[in-house]
């Protein structure tokens, strides 16, 4: 089956910059699929973004949606194209329009009757009832962007784009809207591409992942792919938890290693019998303790519920290239 969305050998160098923002990308996104891009900043992803939504066009490549190749946007009137949506990590709402005022513009067209029905859909959809005469000075962080995604899918897109759409929620909002919104984009039967810094966002929000560095992407797959198999250093970096040590740090620790290795926090237990250590400091992290220790001179992080002991023992490690 035809991906939805198809990018070939994307790359995109802006005037007067010596290396490209986005290098030699090659992505295909399926139907239905919420994929995250994630990377440190300046590493191309709100770039690549872009590209893909038609508000710039590629230096080379061709970007598909479905069977049909996306016009350049220096041949279009308006920017953007058909069918594909944008949430903004800074909402863009008309201060002096109420809730039902602002969702109600992106539904223009109806006669007044089914254009009632559907406002009162998509009000319900994202969880607004009863502050449909608010002004947006009077709603909260999480309840503005819950009418920027009312105006987002107002006319059900088969793709969303989404930029940072959580980066200005304290975490009990951000959770409960990734929640939402998800749900959403699942019955809706919507195509998305979010990006984000924070990988337990891509955790929660994504049936797939791409990190990307330098404009090129890095590596792609699943959370759990990606978790357990990471490519490199830096992707085993992004979620957080890694012990990374070379070949030889390894062999000091009498680990089996041919490059370097990835060693999770929770993958290193207390035990009576194992590997001698020195306990450096511990701290308290809620619901575990990270502690920081050492043993032929290289220093590890455990994460644990239980008592230290003078010793640890190694549960797994995965290799990294």
């Amino acid at each position: 089956m035809m991906s939805h969305i198809r990018l070939e050998n994307i790359s995109k160098t802006y005037e007067n910059e010596e290396f490209p923002a986005v290098h030699e990308v090659n992505l295909a996104v399926e139907r239905g699929e919420i994929l995250s891009l994630v990377g440190g900043s300046g590493c191309g992803k709100t770039t690549l973004l872009r590209l893909i939504g038609g508000y710039d066009d590629p230096t080379e490549g061709a970007i598909w949606f479905g069977d049909q190749q996306a016009e350049k946007v220096s041949k279009k009137l308006l920017r953007g194209h058909p069918n594909v949506r944008f949430i903004q990590q800074h909402f863009d709402l008309k201060p002096f329009h109420t809730v039902s005022g602002n969702i109600g513009e992106h539904i223009r067209g109806l006669v007044r009757s089914e254009r009632d029905k559907r406002l009162k859909e998509l009000i319900a959809l994202v969880g607004l009832e009863g502050f449909e005469d608010k002004l947006p000075g009077a709603l909260s962080g999480g309840q503005q962007q819950r009418v920027a995604i009312a105006q987002a899918i107002a006319k059900t897109p088969e793709v969303l784009l989404m930029d940072e759409p959580f980066s200005n929620l304290d975490t009990p909002t951000k959770l409960a809207l990734i929640q939402d919104l998800k749900k959403i984009i699942k019955d809706l039967g919507i195509t998305a591409i979010m990006v984000t810094h924070q990988m337990d966002e891509a955790l929660r929000m994504s049936d797939r992942i791409v990190v990307m560095d330098t404009g090129k992407v890095v590596q792609s797959g699943t959370a759990q792919q990606l978790y357990e198999q990471p490519f490199n250093a830096y992707v085993a970096g992004f979620f957080g938890n890694a012990n990374i040590l070379s070949r030889e740090e390894a062999h000091r620790l009498a680990l089996s290693a041919e490059q370097s290795v990835c060693i999770r926090h929770q993958d290193i237990h207390w035990g009576s019998e194992g590997m001698p250590v020195k306990v450096l400091s511990a701290q308290f992290l809620g619901h575990t303790t990270q502690y920081e220790i050492e043993s032929e001179g290289i220093r590890l992080f455990l994460n644990s519920t239980e008592a230290p002991e003078e010793h640890i023992s190694i549960k797994r490690f995965v290799a990294l290239q």
